[in-house]
């Protein structure tokens, strides 16, 4: 017997054929119940996804991952957890596909040396062994479990694809509406932080603003370039000073009163009681000098945060509860104040809602956070506020000092040089008492120029007077002087009068004498129309603060002066 038919390799490597073949049947078998398992878990995540009203993007992805890791799964499921054959099951299926009644399955199991008839059964095998084709022993042919598992893909498929969206139990609609608030507050907070960056390019921490301090500056320079006994180029210096300086004031006036008057045509209340705390807060304010309010915004800043942050449910309704009362508190003084911010008042209107959106399921911290931000932006645009404040009252106090430099410039223009003056670190406020100090000394006979003032009308100033052709005041009726020494020429031109009818330039209805005291009459109406007119522009600020006493004392003397001359008749 030679070495082939001692060692059987011919049956065995039949034997291990079969086996390898059984082995991938057993597999396939394994995927297909992995897969219809899975494939219903699929099935059952689709259906579920959109009877609750699972919508969106992010569901429609998963319905595919969910997809693949089905696939993924059955095919691993079946490949690892399938059994593995042996070599008598590979042996079995040999005998039985070629009717050998165990010749391999005993050939599998015995070696030459075993009795006296196994190199007779070894044999015997071998040479059946050459007849056997593994593919025909155990043909691989999915079948019925083939079109299962395919018609269970295509009906996964049709559910992912056809399968309507639905709202059950209105989870649907929820989620979009979170999803839209969500989206909300992302608008506010990325306006928010745009409106924070131009805030904090304007310099809000500085006292005054750009153009404001340059005003001011500008007036600083114009005092110190005051000439002694130059009174018009003085008095030209000062007037165009004075124009810039009410003209910026007025502007931002303007701007006040819309403000103002939006807020009263809006839901202020007038004469409501306000906590003393705010009341304080409001006249800061009002000075330009907040430190109670931003003390106030920033603790309930914190206090926002603080808020985002608790886990405990009863803590954070407590904390809410105080931020609705503080919150509240902050709207009704600033409907109230005279000092009105529309990005301040907008900021705490935005933080309200942001209070309220908090109190729905699952925005509690990002509304919070977002709170704390509103709050940060309100605390900005207080600042702001405050500089227009302290720029206005900026404004006035260098009108004021411009009125006193004019008023001594033309009355004690000797004394209106730089001497004296303060130096390049004085303030307007400096500047005003120092004008406000010489105006008294002038007034008291105490001026520079040896104890006599230098002034065309000193001596009639007293009495409310120019001197009738000598100066800045009201004249008496002088009579202009005249020079005979003066050569005069006339020259011959036509008027270029209208030759055809056109509109009426005077009505004369009497050539008889207007009756006695008629033009005075006339003269007091208006006088007093006048007066009156000016005294409502006053109320309503339209003329600047600087100038209001000096416009209020002109008129007064002039009905003063009507006054008294009716009493002598």
């Amino acid at each position: 017997m030679n070495d082939e038919h001692r060692t059987g390799s011919r049956s065995r490597q039949a034997i291990a054929s079969v086996r390898r073949r059984l082995h991938l049947e057993v597999m396939g078998r394994g995927v297909y119940r992995w897969w219809m398992v899975m494939g219903m878990m699929v099935c059952a995540w689709v259906v579920v996804s959109r009877l609750m009203g699972w919508a969106g993007e992010i569901v429609i992805g998963m319905d595919w991952w969910v997809f693949g890791v089905g696939i993924m799964g059955a095919v691993l499921g079946g490949m690892v957890f399938s059994r593995r054959v042996s070599d008598a099951e590979g042996a079995k299926r040999l005998d039985g596909h070629l009717g050998t009644k165990d010749l391999f399955l005993t050939a599998s199991t015995m070696t030459p040396e075993e009795g006296a008839f196994a190199p007779l059964v070894i044999r015997d095998a071998e040479l059946q062994a050459g007849e056997v084709r593994a593919k025909e022993v155990v043909p691989l042919d999915a079948g019925g479990r083939g079109v299962k598992a395919g018609a269970m893909i295509v009906f996964v498929l049709g559910l992912m694809l056809f399968f309507p969206k639905m709202d059950v139990f209105g989870n649907q609609e929820e989620g979009k509406k979170l999803t839209e608030r969500k989206e909300h507050l992302k608008k506010q907070v990325e306006q928010m932080e745009r409106r924070k960056v131009a805030l904090a390019k304007a310099g809000l921490k500085k006292k005054n603003s750009g153009a404001v301090t340059r005003q001011l500056d500008e007036l600083k320079r114009t005092f110190r370039k005051l000439k002694q006994h130059d009174q018009k180029g003085n008095q030209k210096q000062l007037a165009a000073m004075q124009m810039e300086l009410g003209k910026q004031w007025q502007k931002m006036q303007a701007a006040q009163s819309k403000r103002s008057r939006k807020q009263m045509g809006g839901s202020q209340q007038f004469g409501g009681k306000l906590d003393p705390r705010m009341n304080e807060w409001a006249k800061e304010m009002k000075e330009g000098q907040p430190k109670g309010l931003s003390k106030e915004l920033k603790s309930m800043k914190e206090l926002a945060k603080q808020i985002a942050q608790e886990k405990d449910a009863t803590k954070r309704e407590a904390m809410k509860q105080e931020m609705k009362e503080r919150l509240a508190g902050l709207s009704e003084m600033m409907k109230n104040t005279q000092a009105q911010s529309p990005g301040m008042q907008q900021a705490l209107k935005q933080a309200a809602e942001q209070m309220q959106m908090s109190q729905m399921q699952g925005m509690n911290e990002d509304a919070m956070k977002a709170m704390a931000k509103s709050l940060g932006l309100a605390e900005q645009e207080m600042q702001q506020m405050a500089q227009n404040m302290r720029d206005m009252q900026a404004l006035e106090e260098a009108m004021q000092a411009a009125q006193m430099a004019q008023q001594m410039n033309a009355n004690h223009p000797s004394e209106s040089g730089q001497q004296g003056q303060p130096g390049e670190g004085g303030s307007m406020g400096d500047f005003k008492k120092w004008y406000m100090s010489q105006l008294s000394k002038c007034e008291s006979g105490q001026c520079s120029g040896g104890g006599q003032c230098q002034s065309a009308f000193a001596n009639t100033a007293a009495q409310g007077q120019g001197g009738g052709m000598g100066g800045p005041g009201r004249g008496r009726g002088g009579v202009a002087p005249t020079n005979d020494s003066l050569k005069t020429a006339y020259q011959t031109e036509f008027s270029k009068s209208q030759m055809q009818q056109g509109r009426i330039l005077m009505k004369i209805k009497t050539k008889e004498k207007a009756p006695k005291g008629e033009a005075k009459r006339t003269y007091e109406q208006s006088l007093m129309e006048v007066s009156q007119k000016t005294s409502e522009a006053i109320d309503r600020q339209e003329i600047p603060p600087g100038y209001a006493e000096s416009v209020k004392e002109y008129f007064n003397e002039m009905v003063n002066e009507v006054q008294s001359s009716e009493k002598k008749e």
